[in-house]
This record gives structure tokens, C-alpha cells and sequence, in this order.
């Protein structure tokens, strides 16, 4: 569900992305791979096979949901292929309620679920059991959000702690505590508290979007909160995206009347409005000082000066997908586009 009204195609921006995923040689847990490795099914995955592995993304097919895990397992890695079939979670639980009568589970999720991870490229055994954690700052920081602009997902769906992690830190996943690493528990336990699902802002502010929070899939205990998260995903996955919980979304709050979050670019949107449509930057700081909307930190007129940028096509800093919102009418004299008195 979103607000923007912005036209985009999404298909040559979502192969774009997939191609730079794939095409990534940076290597960033090669160091890892120092040992050959035994799945459960006992096969051995030697060293080379490891270091010959490519970043593993989905292919782009129209999709309407982003589903967004921690990392591909070491044999998906290995074969270089993302299959739902070798994740227990979603062969053993997802599939027999979400298609309970359907030969072909996998070839139906495919055609709706576009398959993301927090790190792309497998993060290596760790010490110990299971894998490593991957580092949310990795392929998530880069591609999150670029993902999420061109694909204008349905729904979003994250499972596990370290997926939630980008959307929390920048307070962008509609909770009610401020901490920005929250524990997965009390994620699932406010979802819970909802009962609907959470709301993700896109970065730019201008989109909201519905998001499911789950376990991590090899979690084996199931509890309340979780129970009530699978249903979520299978009510959603059931109906190409749409849970039909959120009936009715302003931009800004959400269906309880929870504040989202404020963001800068609302903010100097709205300042712009108030000042007739145009203002120079002195004008501009002097109001978001007076509104008193905004945690003004040491930086904070830079960051208005860089939003501004980021949603202006004047500019040599504007971010090839924002809307572009504000047009220079000289340097440090900002106008809105389509302002109307």
C-alpha cells in the first residue's frame, strides 16, 4: 500500500537491481570460507565450491510481495540456486496452508514472493551451531530500500531479527518503543497487540507499506505472537499481498492512531506550503525551528539542505527514483512543484 502517485517501471528497475546483485565481486565473507561444510543431508560442500559462489537474489517476475530473510543457506549458496523447497519453514508450514491442495507450492510462491536477504552471499559457518550473523549494514543498506522504492511491494514481509534491524534503527517500522535494535519478541508481541499488520515508511517518506514480522525459520518453538504472525503471511500470501487488516491508512498515522514517524521530508513539504510555495533557506530553517516538529541535532540544517537535494531534479545530488518534489529558483531559493495556492 502506498501514497506515492509517482509512475515508475518497475520491471527494467527491478532487473537492473537483480543484474548489480548478481554481478557483485566485492566477496565481503570470502575470508570465511576456510573449511568444507556438511549439510543435514550429508552432503559435503568443499572450500572451492564456497569461494565459487555468487550473491543469490530472486529472479524478477512482476512480483507483489518482498519477503526479506537473514542469508542463503550454505547448499543454496553452494548450487547457486534460491529454492523454497530446501527451507523447512516454508515447505512444512507456509505451503500446506497456504496451498493445501497444489502440486506445484513452489512454482505458486515463486510467481508471487520476490526473495531478498539481509546479507546476499552466504556469511560462513559460525562457531558453534548454525551460521554466522550476517552484517545488516552489507547488502541491506545498499539494496533494501532501492528494492523496496522500484518494486512498490504489496507487502513486505521480514523473518528474523537481523531483517527488521535496518527498518528499526532508522525507526521506519511502525513500533512502539524507540529503542533501535527492539528484541524480535517484543516486535512480534506488538504485532500481536495490533492485530493487524506493522507499517513500514519508505525512506523518502512518502510511502507506507505493510510488513509481517516472523521468527527466523529455524526457530522450532512457536508462541502466541508467532502463531498470529504465520497467519498473517498466509492470509497475505493467499491474496497476492493484501491481508485486507488495514483498511484505511493517512499518511500520518497509522489505524490505531499511532504516530508514524515525521520525516524531514514531510516536514520541509509542509514548511514550503506554509510559506506560500517557495522559501530561501533561512526562511525555511526559521519555521522548522518555530514548529518545533523535528529533533533539531547539530547537523540538522544539512539535512534539510540534502533532502532538498535528494528530491530535486535540479540538482546534482538528486536520487534517480525519488519524486521530485522541489525546483531551484536560485541557489538556496526552493519552490514546490506542484503547489497550489
Amino acid at each position: 500500500m502506498t501514497f506515492d502517485s509517482c509512475e515508475d517501471n518497475r520491471d527494467k528497475k527491478m532487473a537492473e537491481i537483480v543484474d548489480r546483485i548478481r554481478n557483485c565481486n566485492l566477496g565481503c565473507y570470502r575470508h570465511e570460507y576456510t573449511a568444507s561444510l556438511r549439510t543435514r543431508g550429508n552432503r559435503v560442500i568443499s572450500v572451492e565450491e564456497l569461494k565459487n559462489g555468487k550473491p543469490l537474489v530472486d529472479d524478477w517476475r512482476g512480483q507483489n510481495i518482498l519477503f526479506i530473510s537473514q542469508a542463503p543457506s550454505k547448499q543454496a549458496w553452494a548450487d547457486n540456486e534460491l529454492s523454497s523447497r530446501d527451507n523447512s519453514f516454508l515447505v512444512n508450514l507456509l505451503f500446506p496452508k497456504v496451498y493445501p491442495h497444489d502440486d506445484s507450492p513452489v512454482e505458486k510462491w515463486q510467481k508471487s514472493v520476490f526473495w531478498l536477504h539481509t546479507s546476499n552471499c552466504y556469511p560462513g559457518k559460525a562457531n558453534g551451531e548454525g551460521d554466522n550473523a550476517p552484517d545488516p549494514e552489507d547488502c541491506a543498506a545498499v539494496y533494501f530500500d532501492e528494492v523496496i522504492n522500484a518494486m512498490k511491494p504489496e507487502c513486505i514481509v521480514l523473518m528474523g531479527k537481523y531483517a527488521t534491524q535496518h527498518f528499526t534503527k532508522s525507526h521506519r517500522l511502525s513500533l512502539s518503543t524507540k529503542r533501535t535494535k527492539p528484541p524480535l519478541k517484543d516486535i512480534l508481541k506488538y504485532q500481536h497487540e495490533c492485530q493487524r499488520p506493522l507499517l513500514i515508511t519508505s525512506e523518502d517518506g512518502t510511502c507506507l507499506y505493510e510488513t509481517i514480522v516472523l521468527k527466523h525459520a529455524r526457530n522450532k518453538s512457536i508462541s502466541t505472537s508467532e502463531k498470529f504472525a504465520i497467519g498473517l503471511a498466509i492470509k497475505a500470501l493467499k491474496n497476492n499481498g493484501k491481508t485486507g487488516l488495514v483498511k484505511s491508512i493517512l499518511p500520518s498515522i497509522d489505524t490505531k492512531g499511532t504516530p508514524l514517524r515525521h520525516t524531514w521530508l514531510k516536514e520541509i513539504t509542509e514548511v514550503l506550503e506554509t510559506l506560500g510555495g517557495d522559501a530561501k533557506n533561512n526562511a525555511i530553517y526559521r519555521e522548522i525551528e518555530n514548529r518545533g516538529n523535528m529533533e533539531l541535532k547539530p547537523t540538522w540544517k544539512q539535512i534539510v539542505t540534502k533532502t532538498i537535494g535528494l528530491h530535486s531534479s535540479d540538482t546534482g545530488s538528486y536520487k534517480e527514483g525519488n519524486p521530485d518534489i522541489f525546483y531551484m529558483i536560485e541557489t538556496g531559493h526552493w519552490g514546490l512543484r506542484n503547489f497550489q495556492n
